[in-house]
């Protein structure tokens, strides 16, 4: 018997909910209200290769990272998580057509502890999602290309580097596989 593809239904015999999307049963959750939640997810994100520069920023990222999961570490992984979703967050429903720099810097101006690091680490998060979104095609052009003042890297250099006695230090009260 064919199941109805308008939306989700509970599966009784595994306790969960199912929904037929692109001619597969995938399933939810056991939980309807989570279920329901998951398969709008689904369906969000299954328009954005057609929705080109119409699509909210949250679906390309969600992509984004689904991409960054399969092909990069988890570290990896991990920052571009914290960073996207810190941006999401605060625009993650402004289309890509309608991104702005003072988007960027509305969440900067939010978090104003953030090191010149860190807020480089967002910037460059954010464009390499909009980079990678058109790569794929699912957007025209990175609406933030050239658009961000991206601090530059500074190097700590000599000032990180300990003195002699002080390794000398270090490596006498260290244990084993410290030292």
């Amino acid at each position: 018997m064919a199941r109805r593809s308008e939306g989700p239904w509970f599966r009784e015999s595994r306790n969960k909910w199912y929904v037929t999307h692109e001619g597969r049963q995938v399933p939810l959750a056991a939980d309807k209200d989570e279920a329901f939640a998951k398969w709008h997810e689904i369906m969000a994100l299954s328009r954005v290769t057609t929705a080109g520069d119409k699509n909210p920023f949250s679906a390309v990222a969600e992509q984004f990272l689904d991409w960054i999961s399969r092909n990069k570490t988890q570290k990896t992984y991990k920052t571009y998580k914290l960073h996207l979703q810190a941006f999401t967050y605060v625009h993650g429903d402004v289309e890509l057509r309608d991104l702005k720099a003072i988007h960027v810097d509305d969440l900067l101006k939010q978090h104003p502890r953030w090191s010149k690091s860190t807020q480089r680490g967002v910037m460059v998060c954010i464009l390499t999602c909009l980079n990678w979104s058109v790569k794929q095609g699912i957007a025209s052009k990175n609406p933030l290309k050239d658009k961000l003042d991206i601090p530059p890297i500074i190097s700590r250099g000599r000032e990180s580097v300990i003195s002699a006695a002080d390794y000398e230090a270090m490596t006498t009260h260290a244990n084993g596989p410290l030292r």
